[in-house]
């Protein structure tokens, strides 16, 4: 971030000079308000002296050190515990039973729909629809609880912060 996005970007706080920055050179962190550089071109507001120390920190690169800009990535991420996994297997194996379910069903009951008299064909037409719809009654309740299950049991959220350059 070079000094004039520096300062862009400092002017939106309601305290610049008491917000952290650290730029190559520096052995820690520093208030805005102490490096000669940026205090030069921060205006401080006489009415917010007073700021709570969790001011934000800001990262820097010195123009005259080449050295990339470093990123600091956050990403979440939830860890599941043991009653987590299990609801989650338990929702995949019952999803993969579903399916198995409905497509045997569905190779049984071919035979009968294709062979035999008219009246036959078009009563196994209209049993093979009602246990389709009942095997699909039975895949939609079993997934909803099953799904809200594995929702609940997600674990909680943890945010990751990384730095890459």
């Amino acid at each position: 971030m070079s000094l004039k996005e520096l300062v862009r970007t400092l002017s939106r706080l309601r305290d610049p000079s008491e917000a952290v920055i650290w730029r190559p050179g520096f052995s820690d962190w520093q208030t805005a308000g102490s490096v000669p550089d940026v205090a030069a071109w921060i205006a401080r507001p006489p009415d917010l002296q007073n700021r709570a120390s969790s001011a934000p920190r800001i990262a820097i690169n010195s123009p005259a050190n080449n050295a990339k800009p470093t990123r600091i990535i956050r990403t979440e991420k939830r860890k599941r515990g043991f009653f987590g996994w299990l609801f989650l297997i338990l929702f995949l194996l019952f999803n993969g039973l579903m399916v198995a379910w409905l497509f045997s069903y569905w190779s049984a009951v071919l035979p009968m729909a294709t062979t035999g008299s008219e009246a036959g064909r078009a009563g196994a037409a209209i049993g093979t629809t009602l246990g389709t719809g009942f095997i699909i009654s039975i895949w939609t309740c079993g997934s909803i609880v099953l799904g809200l299950f594995v929702l609940f049991t997600r674990g909680r959220k943890v945010i990751v912060e990384e730095e890459r350059r």
